[in-house]
């Protein structure tokens, strides 16, 4: 990390920020696939051939498919929060 940090460490941490905000917005958009598929997960004990839990599966796949597909997705997340932990992490570092 020491290597690469101090030059790639501001766009890491605002890509990270921005990829937590994408899931937020998965997370949103598509709470009721998610919830059905992890309940149908839970019912199939590991029978990952599970009728109930490969539906399940799709419906959830097909809601994340929308939502890359959809226009005027705008994740949110915190620019400045992002930089000040790559300054705050880059000085860590140099120390």
């Amino acid at each position: 990390m020491k290597a690469w940090y101090p030059e790639c460490g501001e766009p890491f941490e605002l890509e990270n920020a921005c990829v937590a905000g994408l899931l937020a917005e998965v997370d949103k958009r598509c709470i009721g696939s998610l919830d059905k598929a992890a309940d149908a997960l839970e019912r199939a004990s590991g029978n990952l051939q599970d009728a109930r839990l490969t539906s399940a599966l799709e419906s959830m796949g097909q809601c994340v498919a929308k939502v890359a597909a959809a226009r005027g997705v705008n994740p949110k997340y915190d620019a400045e929060a992002a930089r000040q932990r790559f300054s705050m992490s880059k000085n860590l570092l140099a120390r």
